[in-house]
């Protein structure tokens, strides 16, 4: 079986599990991460979403959000991998997040925040690729190739098509599902 085909069965799976408040946290989901962003950069929501996308990598969603706001707020941005901080301040000082930000699950994040989930790219972090894989990964199964990233976001998009919803919200909501259930906090 073609790996897109096993992804959109898992991710189906997984919608079929969804309760009532796991969709309306996660249709919601980034429309409320924008606020934080429009806070974050000072009224000026990509330059928050940078930011947050920036110090985003392996670090839990409330952390990322304290990280944003004590750096910006002190000018000190620090806490994280040195490369990660100096990409979040480069974007502060007026750099486009769109030029500084690597990476694709980086960059789908920035986009999807700063458009409050109406942007079309998918967000594949360790919890979209565990919906899809239905199962936790190790380390090492975290770490997908530009192909791979692109088999799972295929699979979201056509699951989104079909259910008829918007793949950053079927996105977000198989996320809120699967981190309640395994009982992961943010």
């Amino acid at each position: 079986m073609k790996p897109v085909t096993v992804y959109k069965r898992n991710i189906l799976k997984t919608w079929r599990q969804v309760s009532p408040e796991d969709v309306v946290v996660g249709a919601n989901w980034y429309a409320a991460a924008s606020e934080i962003a429009r806070e974050v950069g000072k009224g000026d929501v990509r330059k928050g979403a940078g930011i947050l996308a920036a110090f985003s990598p392996m670090i839990h969603w409330s952390l990322n959000i304290e990280m944003a706001k004590n750096a910006v707020k002190t000018g000190a941005f620090v806490g994280h991998f040195s490369a990660n901080n100096l990409k979040a301040e480069r974007i502060w000082k007026g750099e486009d997040p769109e030029v500084v930000l690597v990476g694709n699950k980086v960059k789908a994040f920035f986009r999807a925040i700063a458009s409050a989930g109406e942007s079309d790219d998918v967000v594949v972090d360790r919890h979209a690729l565990a919906v899809a894989y239905n199962r936790i990964l190790s380390d090492a199964e975290r770490r997908v190739t530009k192909r791979r990233y692109e088999e799972v976001a295929q699979a979201y998009r056509e699951v989104a098509e079909k259910l008829g919803l918007p793949v950053t919200q079927l996105q977000a909501i198989t996320w809120v599902n699967w981190r309640r259930r395994k009982g992961m906090s943010d």
